[in-house]
């Protein structure tokens, strides 16, 4: 998605595909939760986007940018410095909120009518469908303004299915206390390397 965003309006693809390809790549095992796990062991907490950047790239001498777009792609953190950055950071929210709720159709969690109406009424109920709605949205608003972002109703039907996301996904009663089970582990698993570092396989 990123970088046919990319070529569609003249930025550099390569720089949008590595930081695409490394956006991720500072994450903990079960993903966020990880995140909520490391984090009391962590001076500031524990980012996957700056841990991303700062320590698991860090050994391959990536260009400024590159490590800009991946420590700022999340929307938690400041905005990124480049163009590229920014369409990394809109097409991942496109990408998971989109692939998230087609694996919850799958899992036969959700029915394609759960999704509230006033999304529905904006980008239907198809993923692949979804997915060309809110990417054809940023390229409009990039015509439209020069800037990277997204067009209404898009942008606020992009908001409210994430909000849903969250409530009937990420936070239901089944992921929470799966969530809850890896912190415990995760948290466990600290205390015992970190009280002797030496079991730590070296192989």
């Amino acid at each position: 998605m990123a970088t046919g965003i990319a070529r569609a309006i003249g930025l550099c693809v390569p720089l949008v595909e590595a930081i695409a390809l490394a956006h991720d790549c500072g994450h903990g095992p079960a993903g966020h939760a990880s995140e909520e796990a490391f984090t009391p062991y962590v001076p500031g907490g524990y980012d996957h986007a700056v841990y991303g950047a700062d320590v698991t790239l860090e050994p391959l001498n990536l260009c400024v940018e590159t490590l800009d777009g991946v420590r700022n792609h999340s929307w938690s953190r400041p905005a990124p410095a480049t163009p590229e950055g920014e369409v990394v950071s809109w097409a991942d929210r496109i990408a998971y909120v989109c692939h998230d709720f087609d694996d919850a159709l799958r899992a036969h969690i959700l029915e394609p009518d759960d999704l509230p109406p006033g999304v529905r009424a904006v980008v239907g109920t198809n993923p692949s469908a979804q997915i060309g709605v809110f990417l054809g949205a940023v390229l409009d608003a990039i015509d439209l303004t020069g800037s990277i972002g997204m067009t209404e109703p898009a942008a606020s039907a992009l908001a409210e299915f994430r909000a849903f996301n969250f409530d009937r996904i990420y936070l239901r009663p089944a992921a929470r206390r799966q969530a809850s089970r890896v912190i415990r582990l995760l948290g466990d698993l600290v205390e015992h390397f970190a009280d002797a570092p030496r079991r730590i396989s070296r192989t």
